[in-house]
């Protein structure tokens, strides 16, 4: 029942201004329904100025204090769902003391963060699958300090991972190799190239690297920018190493000398066709047609001389398809045929100078038997 204070009317004995706040104060109870009934409290709490629980000099709206750890709870739902907010030895603690995620909320009260019951945080995302789980991009300011550390110290770690696929596929990515200082690109656990940070050796195909690039593989291919369908491979997938071009290939050395040992132009009949004898009237026709000159290249510095043919003025079959260089090995077989051709009239012609000797040797003693 609401509580009425009656106004004073002459004759009364208590006049004092006490008794009007305290009358004031009743009513003031009175309309806001606080009710306390042994040590709980019911109904809306209106504190004008600082409240404080363990404390009688509260430095905030809200202040609670005790002379160990202390913790503030919020329960949901009759307790099923709890936070708690304290401070103890360790420090500052925000903890949900029930199997549930942690979160926290921002711009029209949207999840920013959340820590997983698990461990597992998200930032931008609710459902993190690693211990660390980011939607979007990460920043960093301008600093020459390194953004990350992949090791705490040492250098006979094991090999670390660095980046990886995804859960499911943890060996296809980037690794550290500490004892090598090498970084490794894995492929289903495989090193598929290594780069030494010590020896700025690069492999190939291999995880140590004997040279400053190692390739273990079948061939290396350059291929021309402006045209794919130029290509020069270093191959090493058949019974010997080779080098294989899809056009003509070139060695330019600057005008310096080419030197090649053991050199081996492949020749056998395997990769023939068309195979006929080399006339000696066609070679002799062709010998006759080569005009031997001396000359200087137009770019050499040295003016080095050189002996050689012009392309252009050498038969067809010896000059390039595009009369832009010579066949040596058409001169030499030239030569040959033309040498064999000589051979054999020289072999003739000693044996014609041996009977014209007999034939003198035995005129020269039919005289001295007269």
């Amino acid at each position: 029942m609401a509580f009425t204070p009656e106004l004073k009317v002459p004759g009364d004995l208590i006049k004092s201004q006490e008794w009007n706040d305290m009358a004031t104060e009743v009513v003031r109870l009175e309309n806001v329904k606080l009710n306390r009934a042994g040590g709980a409290i019911t109904g809306p709490l209106n504190v004008a100025g600082a409240l404080g629980v363990g404390t009688n000099s509260p430095d905030r709206a809200l202040t609670v204090q005790g002379s160990a750890g202390t913790y503030l709870n919020v329960k949901a739902n009759g307790g099923t769902h709890e936070i708690l907010l304290g401070a103890d030895n360790a420090g500052g603690i925000v903890s949900t003391m029930t199997n549930h995620d942690l979160q926290l909320r921002a711009g029209g009260n949207s999840t920013k963060l959340v820590v997983k019951a698990n461990g597992n945080v998200g930032i931008g995302t609710t459902t993190p699958y690693a211990q660390l789980t980011l939607t979007g991009s990460i920043g960093f300011t301008n600093a020459t300090s390194p953004m990350m550390f992949i090791l705490e110290g040492g250098t006979t770690n094991p090999d670390r991972p660095v980046i990886a696929h995804s859960p499911p596929f943890p060996n296809w990515g980037l690794a550290y190799r500490d004892q090598t200082d090498s970084f490794l690109f894995l492929g289903n656990g495989d090193p598929k190239m290594a780069i030494g940070l010590g020896s700025g050796r690069v492999g190939i195909g291999t995880d140590a690297p004997a040279v400053q690039l190692h390739v273990v593989g079948n061939r290396i291919r350059l291929t021309k920018s402006s045209n794919a369908a130029h290509t020069l491979d270093l191959r090493a997938d058949g019974a010997e190493l080779d080098i294989q071009s899809s056009s003509d290939l070139f060695i330019n050395n600057n005008n310096q000398p080419v030197h090649i040992r053991n050199f081996h132009q492949g020749s056998s009949r395997e990769i023939k066709t068309n195979i006929a004898d080399l006339t000696s009237e066609a070679a002799i026709s062709l010998l006759s047609s080569l005009k031997p000159v001396k000359f200087n290249f137009k770019d050499d510095e040295r003016r080095e001389l050189h002996l050689g043919f012009v392309s252009e003025d050498v038969p067809e079959t010896i000059a390039s398809p595009d009369r832009k260089a010579v066949r040596p090995m058409s001169i030499i077989a030239v030569l040959s045929a033309v040498a064999r051709q000589q051979q054999q009239e020289i072999a003739a012609l000693q044996k014609e100078l041996q009977w014209l000797k007999k034939q003198i040797k035995a005129g020269e003693g039919g005289g001295n038997s007269r």
